[in-house]
């Protein structure tokens, strides 16, 4: 039994100082929290600001009487050259591996050679 009370005790003795921390934790922030607020609402007109900005420039880029952007035939070109060297690798790649599978083919071939004619 007076284990069991010994035990309520220290159990009680951690809720108080867990409490003692809470409280300090809250009082230290109890004066940063006005300049959160500012900052928060500072980042939030920035926010806003940024997607204002971003939504003009989307227009601009979409409209055709934009005569800054670069024309679409130079974009699509930059895509069939960048394909055309996807495909170009591609091509040597299987080259590659064809020529290094024939010569393991080959090297295999003369090996097994080797052995079944010293075996004799």
């Amino acid at each position: 039994m007076l284990h069991r009370r010994q035990d309520d005790i220290r159990l009680l003795k951690l809720e108080v100082a867990e409490a003692q921390r809470r409280v300090l934790v809250t009082g230290k922030l109890r004066g940063i929290i006005p300049g959160l607020d500012l900052d928060m609402a500072s980042l939030q007109k920035q926010l806003l600001e940024t997607r204002r900005s971003a939504d003009e420039l989307a227009l601009q880029l979409e409209s055709p009487d934009n005569k800054t952007r670069s024309p679409p035939c130079l974009v699509y070109y930059c895509v069939d050259v960048k394909n055309y060297l996807y495909v170009y690798l591609y091509h040597y790649l299987v080259f590659f591996l064809v020529v290094l599978f024939s010569f393991l083919l080959i090297v295999f071939f003369c090996i097994s050679r080797y052995v079944l004619y010293n075996r004799m």
